[in-house]
Protein backbone atom coordinates (compact mmCIF):
# COMPACT_ATOMS: atom_id res chain seq x y z
CA UNK A 1 0.00 0.00 0.00
CA UNK A 2 1.77 3.17 -1.14
CA UNK A 3 0.58 6.73 -1.26
CA UNK A 4 -1.95 6.35 1.52
CA UNK A 5 -2.53 9.03 4.12
CA UNK A 6 -3.55 6.75 6.99
CA UNK A 7 -2.09 3.32 7.74
CA UNK A 8 -3.21 0.57 10.10
CA UNK A 9 -0.83 -2.37 10.57
CA UNK A 10 -1.58 -5.72 12.16
CA UNK A 11 1.13 -4.73 14.68
CA UNK A 12 -1.13 -1.84 15.83
CA UNK A 13 1.24 0.71 14.31
CA UNK A 14 -0.15 3.65 12.33
CA UNK A 15 3.07 4.68 10.59
CA UNK A 16 3.74 4.26 6.87
CA UNK A 17 6.30 1.51 7.62
CA UNK A 18 7.12 -0.88 10.45
CA UNK A 19 10.20 -2.75 11.59
CA UNK A 20 9.67 -6.28 12.84
CA UNK A 21 11.90 -9.01 14.25
CA UNK A 22 9.80 -12.16 14.50
CA UNK A 23 11.14 -15.37 16.02
CA UNK A 24 8.67 -17.51 14.06
CA UNK A 25 7.23 -17.15 10.56
CA UNK A 26 4.64 -14.36 10.72
CA UNK A 27 2.31 -12.62 8.27
CA UNK A 28 1.85 -8.86 8.63
CA UNK A 29 -0.97 -6.85 7.04
CA UNK A 30 -1.49 -3.16 6.39
CA UNK A 31 -4.63 -1.27 5.47
CA UNK A 32 -4.26 2.18 3.97
CA UNK A 33 -6.74 4.93 3.19
CA UNK A 34 -6.33 8.05 1.12
CA UNK A 35 -8.35 10.84 -0.44
CA UNK A 36 -11.86 10.27 -1.82
CA UNK A 37 -12.43 7.07 0.16
CA UNK A 38 -9.63 5.26 -1.71
CA UNK A 39 -8.26 2.32 0.21
CA UNK A 40 -5.98 -0.65 -0.20
CA UNK A 41 -4.63 -3.61 1.70
CA UNK A 42 -1.43 -5.64 1.48
CA UNK A 43 0.22 -8.49 3.38
CA UNK A 44 3.73 -9.77 3.67
CA UNK A 45 4.99 -12.98 5.27
CA UNK A 46 8.37 -12.94 7.01
CA UNK A 47 9.77 -16.47 6.96
CA UNK A 48 12.02 -17.42 9.88
CA UNK A 49 14.38 -20.36 9.45
CA UNK A 50 15.99 -21.33 12.74
CA UNK A 51 19.75 -21.80 12.71
CA UNK A 52 20.26 -25.53 12.89
CA UNK A 53 23.16 -27.79 12.17
CA UNK A 54 25.80 -26.17 14.33
CA UNK A 55 27.05 -29.07 16.38
CA UNK A 56 29.07 -26.98 18.79
CA UNK A 57 27.51 -28.39 21.96
CA UNK A 58 28.57 -31.96 21.23
CA UNK A 59 31.99 -30.81 19.99
CA UNK A 60 32.75 -28.31 22.78
CA UNK A 61 34.17 -31.09 24.95
CA UNK A 62 36.34 -32.40 22.12
CA UNK A 63 38.08 -29.29 20.71
CA UNK A 64 40.47 -27.10 22.68
CA UNK A 65 42.26 -23.90 21.66
CA UNK A 66 45.37 -23.08 23.72
CA UNK A 67 46.89 -20.82 24.68
CA UNK A 68 44.27 -18.12 24.38
CA UNK A 69 45.24 -15.25 24.46
CA UNK A 70 48.30 -15.88 22.29
CA UNK A 71 50.75 -14.21 19.91
CA UNK A 72 49.29 -15.84 16.79
CA UNK A 73 50.82 -19.22 17.56
CA UNK A 74 48.49 -21.67 19.28
CA UNK A 75 47.28 -25.25 19.20
CA UNK A 76 43.96 -26.73 18.20
CA UNK A 77 43.59 -30.06 19.98
CA UNK A 78 40.86 -32.31 18.61
CA UNK A 79 39.95 -35.24 20.86
CA UNK A 80 37.49 -36.81 18.41
CA UNK A 81 37.59 -38.43 15.01
CA UNK A 82 37.50 -35.59 12.52
CA UNK A 83 37.98 -35.69 8.75
CA UNK A 84 37.95 -33.05 6.02
CA UNK A 85 38.28 -30.34 8.66
CA UNK A 86 39.78 -26.88 8.81
CA UNK A 87 40.00 -23.87 11.06
CA UNK A 88 38.92 -20.53 9.59
CA UNK A 89 39.75 -17.25 11.30
CA UNK A 90 37.91 -14.02 10.48
CA UNK A 91 38.53 -10.46 11.60
CA UNK A 92 36.04 -8.05 13.19
CA UNK A 93 34.46 -7.18 9.84
CA UNK A 94 34.02 -10.79 8.78
CA UNK A 95 36.93 -11.10 6.36
CA UNK A 96 38.65 -14.49 6.36
CA UNK A 97 42.26 -13.80 7.34
CA UNK A 98 43.56 -17.33 7.92
CA UNK A 99 42.63 -20.95 7.34
CA UNK A 100 44.37 -24.27 7.79
CA UNK A 101 43.42 -27.92 7.49
CA UNK A 102 43.27 -29.75 10.81
CA UNK A 103 43.03 -33.38 11.92
CA UNK A 104 42.48 -35.39 15.07
CA UNK A 105 45.14 -34.71 17.69
CA UNK A 106 47.33 -31.64 18.16
CA UNK A 107 47.39 -29.10 15.31
CA UNK A 108 49.93 -26.28 15.49
CA UNK A 109 48.60 -23.00 14.13
CA UNK A 110 50.97 -20.21 13.17
CA UNK A 111 48.89 -17.13 12.41
CA UNK A 112 51.63 -14.80 13.63
CA UNK A 113 51.10 -12.56 10.61
CA UNK A 114 47.84 -11.31 12.16
CA UNK A 115 47.70 -7.98 13.98
CA UNK A 116 46.83 -7.77 17.64
CA UNK A 117 43.10 -8.01 18.25
CA UNK A 118 40.09 -10.24 18.72
CA UNK A 119 39.29 -12.74 15.98
CA UNK A 120 36.52 -15.27 15.52
CA UNK A 121 37.31 -18.85 14.56
CA UNK A 122 35.20 -21.67 13.19
CA UNK A 123 36.11 -25.33 13.01
CA UNK A 124 34.54 -26.69 9.84
CA UNK A 125 34.07 -30.40 9.08
CA UNK A 126 32.71 -31.46 5.68
CA UNK A 127 31.68 -27.82 5.06
CA UNK A 128 29.59 -27.65 8.29
CA UNK A 129 30.60 -25.66 11.39
CA UNK A 130 31.16 -27.89 14.43
CA UNK A 131 32.78 -25.41 16.83
CA UNK A 132 33.41 -21.69 17.03
CA UNK A 133 34.75 -19.10 19.40
CA UNK A 134 37.09 -16.13 19.83
CA UNK A 135 40.86 -15.87 19.79
CA UNK A 136 42.74 -12.94 21.32
CA UNK A 137 46.08 -12.14 19.70
CA UNK A 138 48.28 -9.92 21.88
Amino acid sequence: VSGAINYTWSTNSNSNSVTVNPTVTTTYSVFGTGFSACSGQASVTVTVNPCVGIKELEWDKNIFIAPNPNNGKFNVVVNANIENAEIKIVNAIGQEVYHQNIKQGKNEINAGILSKGIYHYSIIQNKEPVNRGKILIE
